[in-house]
This record gives C-alpha cells, sequence and structure tokens, in this order.
C-alpha cells in the first residue's frame, strides 16, 4: 500500500498512475479496505495512462463500502445516483450516502440533508433535513452551514430564528463561498426574510460573480445594464452576461 501511495502521490519517485493501480491492486485483493476504495477513485478518474473502468470502480467501492470505509460508501453513492458504472438508483445513492453521513463525513452530511429535505430517494422530513444539516455545518461544511442557516430562516424544520438564521448564513458567505455569497445577495436585495439592504445585497452578487458563479454573474450582468448600484454600462453588462453562459446559464444563453 505505502508503495501505491508513493507512487500515486510522487513520494519519492515520479507519480505514474498505471504502477499506483497495479500496487493497490495488490493490496486490495488482501481485503485492505483503504486501498480498495484507491483503486476505486483511480479507476473512476482514468487519465495518466489509465482507461476509465466505472464499473471496475464501483466493484471496488462496494467490497470496502461492504467494510464500512465512509470514502466508500460515498463514492458509491455518487455512482448510484449518476448512474456511473451501475443504473442510476436515486434511493441506494440516499442509502449510501447516508451511511457515509453515519460515519461523520460533512459533504455526506449535507447531501443526506438536501435529499431529506426534497424527497429524493426517501421521504420528505424537514426535521431531519435540519439535523443532517446541523451536523454538516458543525463538522465545517460550507453547504451545510448556509442551508442550516436558510432553515433558520424559513423556520422550516426548525423555529424561525433570525439571529441564528444570519450567523451560519455569514460564517458559510466568510469562507469565501460563492453560492453562498450568490444566496446572501438575493436575501439581502429581496428584503424579504432579511432586512433589505440592496446595496450590500449587490455587493456580495458582485463577489460571488467574480469567484465564478453563473448566476450572480447572470445578475450583475442585469445590474450593469440598469445602471443598479453599479455604473451604468452596456459593455460591462455583455461581458458578464457572456461569462454566465460560457457557464451554461438558459437565461444568460
Amino acid at each position: 500500500y505505502r508503495l501505491a501511495q508513493a507512487s500515486d502521490q510522487g513520494l519519492g519517485v515520479p507519480t505514474n498512475a498505471v504502477e499506483a493501480v497495479n500496487w493497490y491492486r495488490t493490496a486490495a485483493e488482501q481485503g485492505y479496505a483503504e486501498a480498495e476504495f484507491k483503486l476505486g477513485t483511480l479507476l473512476h478518474s482514468g487519465g495518466d495512462g489509465l482507461v476509465r473502468d466505472e464499473a471496475g470502480a464501483v466493484s471496488w467501492y462496494r467490497k470496502a463500502a461492504d467494510q464500512g470505509f465512509a470514502g466508500a460508501e460515498f463514492a458509491l453513492g455518487v455512482c448510484y445516483g449518476h448512474g456511473e458504472g451501475v443504473p442510476t438508483n436515486i434511493q441506494m445513492a440516499v442509502q449510501w450516502i447516508e451511511k457515509a453521513a453515519e460515519q461523520g463525513l460533512p459533504r455526506a452530511q449535507y447531501l443526506t440533508g438536501k435529499a431529506y429535505e426534497k424527497g429524493f430517494g426517501v421521504e420528505r422530513d424537514q426535521e431531519q433535513a435540519v439535523a443532517w444539516y446541523r451536523k454538516a455545518a458543525e463538522n465545517g461544511s460550507v453547504e451545510g452551514q448556509l442551508w442550516f442557516g436558510m432553515a433558520f430562516l424559513k423556520g422550516q424544520g426548525t423555529n424561525e430564528d433570525l439571529v441564528a438564521a444570519t450567523n451560519w448564513i455569514y460564517k458559510a458567505v466568510n469562507t469565501g463561498s460563492a453560492i453562498a455569497q450568490y444566496q446572501l445577495g438575493l436575501l439581502l436585495i429581496a428584503g424579504q426574510e432579511l432586512a433589505p439592504n440592496r446595496g450590500e445585497g449587490i455587493h456580495w452578487m458582485l463577489e460571488a460573480a467574480r469567484l465564478g458563479n453563473a448566476d450572480a454573474q447572470y445578475q450583475v450582468a442585469s445590474f450593469y445594464a440598469k445602471g443598479e448600484g453599479v455604473p451604468q454600462g452596456d459593455t460591462e453588462s455583455f461581458n458578464w452576461c457572456r461569462r454566465a453562459a460560457a457557464q451554461g446559464s438558459p437565461v444568460a444563453e
């Protein structure tokens, strides 16, 4: 396994994905869960001389997941969710991701919360959603912090609490998260749940746009077109709209 890591990460030897796969496979065939997971990861991604093998990746993920390896449980859930190496099965995706969440994986905790909020593969349960968002938020998930805050803001699955909502949303924003900045911008501009502050809302929308959020880029294009909070400028508006369209924003196109 150490030889596989060396080849995989270039520790004292040149990086060599093919060599890493061979050594990971040797360890994986002895039932070493972390090697099974790492082997699955390399087969899943392909490149660097490797042929992408989604079905092979799923097989190794499953072996590691059956031993309770959290990263493999999460990866297997993602494969079921995207239909990579296995037929798409949202219920199976959520089951495996929730197993990883129960072991404390922040990304899995956030996605489990989203599944319960939206009813993806499970029955909708706002209280369960908030419970998982809380765990994700407390474990440092920026998305968990954002949506935990949003739950307080809207009183979904918990009591409305503007102070708690603001604290958690700003915590996510202050990590430099573009999606959090975009959401805060929307809230401040709309002024429905939070006290309206159009100037600050436009500031956060601009920050999110600069970080590459396509929805924010489209909003900023609109600001420049109308001269709202920024100097009116057709060229600036066009440039921001073009950036949004390049990322597949349907409204910008």
